[in-house]
């Protein structure tokens, strides 16, 4: 506990301080200075190493090539990596400006999701552009931290005394998340919730004011839970008795399924 406190202590004194003007400062250069860049280049390369593993078999009988969803994913990865490397050319004083219309944007999107989205399993999380399918609760994280970054930079005191202050753009995120729990995901609400309380932390909110969105967090996610049977039967089946004796190919599939791969190949796996 004393570890933890210390932390806490660090993160607000390191990461609250006044910040340089951005001025053209692209984020690039900012990613260029830090170890952001390799830890993306890691976790991307061990990406399409799982997914070369896990797809092998099945590429393989259904396409005869046993590389098809490898090259496929390497396309998207290079495709995001070309987007990615245009985008951190463009300054932040850019970004900070566009973050409350991308968030209107992807407001906009999410309520076009629960009129003309493709429906999929009982949920409509994604839109149909052709061949293509967007999700827009992925394009809403990304606008939202943007948005909440940007918040707080220029209202840096305000955050740390006013709690008006702290409360609007919660708000106005806790209403986006609705909007993603509709669909519903449940997943992307709760990544955006537990991102947004961390970046308020980070960013001077009183402890006391923390706390208390942290418990209407959780008191938000214990409802989204209630209100969904599914979710309900997901949790209980989890705490429950054996998943191999209760339902093993319908409730309890994923738990029974992740039971068996574990079993077969430990923590090093069979691939």
């Amino acid at each position: 506990m004393k570890f933890l406190k210390e932390w806490f202590i660090w993160s607000k004194s390191s990461l609250s301080r006044k910040p340089r003007s951005a001025g053209s400062r692209s984020i690039g250069r900012s990613v260029s200075e830090s170890s952001l860049f390799p830890v993306a280049m890691i976790l991307l390369l061990f990406g399409l190493v799982m997914v070369g593993s896990a797809s092998m078999p099945i590429a393989e009988k259904m396409y005869g090539d046993a590389f098809h969803y490898l090259i496929r994913q390497f396309g998207f990865a290079t495709f995001g990596f070309l987007v990615g490397f245009a985008v951190l050319q463009v300054p932040l004083q850019f970004w900070e400006k566009m973050s409350p219309a991308l968030l209107l944007v992807s407001a906009i999107l999410l309520v076009l999701v629960l009129v003309i989205g493709v429906n999929v399993n009982g949920a409509s999380r994604w839109i149909a552009v052709g061949p293509v399918r967007l999700q827009p609760s992925e394009f809403t994280k990304l606008a939202a931290f943007l948005y909440l970054s940007s918040y707080l930079v220029r209202h840096r005191e305000k955050v740390s005394s006013d709690f008006a202050a702290v409360l609007r753009p919660i708000a106005l995120l806790a209403g986006v998340s609705v909007l993603i729990l509709v669909e519903p995901d449940l997943g992307a609400a709760f990544v955006m919730m537990a991102v947004v309380l961390t970046m308020m932390w980070l960013g001077g909110v009183r402890p006391s004011q923390f706390m208390l969105f942290l418990l209407c967090g959780v008191g938000f996610l214990a409802i989204a839970i209630a209100i969904e049977p599914f979710r309900i039967a997901r949790l209980l089946s989890f705490l429950g008795d054996d998943p191999f004796l209760v339902d093993p190919k319908g409730k309890n599939y994923q738990i029974t399924q992740a039971l068996i791969a574990y079993g077969r190949g430990g923590w090093q796996g069979l691939g």
